[in-house]
């Protein structure tokens, strides 16, 4: 059983070409879209709200409306007719068109989800880190095959932290739920971890955590096809890692060494390397030289 409990140190897995993630100390949050994962931010939707939530929500209306509407009539009419009189008249009228309103909400599925999802992926990015630096999968495919590098987080830094409320959904570390069946369910049922934190368990090799930071609040936005591309700065003093993969190119190394070197917050981050092991499928994490 996977444990909610935060780990020391989080990795964000990098290519090569992102060496400028370690030297202007930024990072992208990317929307549900541009995720690997064609289901990301997309649980199984059948219908806005069953039949009785959308009764209780039109009674509790029509009952305002019906008040407001009684308040309104001259005085000589309401000394003749009681608000329960109104209020039956009004409900034997709109009874019969309880159905076809019920079954024209639901006709509005498809367009309700395509409007959330649009709307998600333009206001709210994503931060997506491991708790493992030495998963072969990880690096071969977000490290380019070892030729790139990972980045170790302090995980317990007040910038992972920031949550303004108990309920605050944002700038803070969630992990990832991996589970075999997709998460369904009326839309009025759907809560964040449903819509923002499940994934199928074939992906559960990455070890997820999560932080979610408004698009609003983003430091630069640059052009990017088909989303912006939104980018965060994040402390210095976060950073306790640099992890190079096996296959770095020594420019790229030498690179790094000297954006390391160049940033007195960084005089603490210890640089280490991913090794091969020699008699198994393994990978190993060492100080560098």
């Amino acid at each position: 059983m996977t444990s909610d409990i935060c780990p020391q140190y989080l990795y964000k897995y990098l290519a090569p070409e992102r060496i400028d993630v370690l030297d202007k100390a930024v990072l992208r949050y990317s929307p549900f879209g541009a995720f690997n994962d064609p289901f990301e931010g997309r649980p199984h939707i059948p219908r806005i709200s069953s039949v009785k939530h959308i009764l209780e929500v039109f009674d509790q209306v029509a009952l305002d409306e019906v008040r407001q509407g009684y308040e309104q009539l001259p005085i000589q009419v309401c000394s003749r007719l009681s608000f329960e009189q109104f209020k039956t008249m009004f409900t034997i009228m709109v009874e019969p068109q309880k159905s076809k309103m019920v079954e024209l909400i639901h006709s509005f599925t498809p367009n309700l989800t395509d409007f959330f999802d649009k709307k998600m992926n333009e206001l709210l990015g994503a931060l997506c880190l491991s708790e493992v630096p030495d998963n072969q999968l990880m690096w071969a495919h977000y490290g380019m095959s070892l030729t790139g590098f990972a980045l170790e987080f302090d995980a317990g830094h007040e910038y992972f932290h920031e949550q303004r409320s108990p309920g605050d959904e944002l700038r803070h570390l969630r992990r990832v739920i991996y589970q075999d069946a997709r998460p369904s369910g009326d839309f009025s049922d759907m809560d964040a971890t449903k819509l923002m934190l499940i994934k199928g368990s074939n992906w559960s090799y990455e070890r997820e955590w999560r932080i979610f930071r408004a698009f609003a609040d983003a430091q630069t936005v640059m052009p990017g096809n088909p989303y912006l591309i939104h980018i965060f700065s994040f402390p210095r003093q976060a950073l306790k890692g640099v992890i190079l993969g096996a296959r770095i190119a020594s420019e790229a190394e030498g690179t790094i060494r000297q954006i390391l070197r160049s940033h007195e917050e960084y005089s603490p981050v210890q640089l280490k390397r991913v090794s091969m092991d020699s008699s198994s499928y393994a990978l190993h994490v060492t100080p560098a030289d």
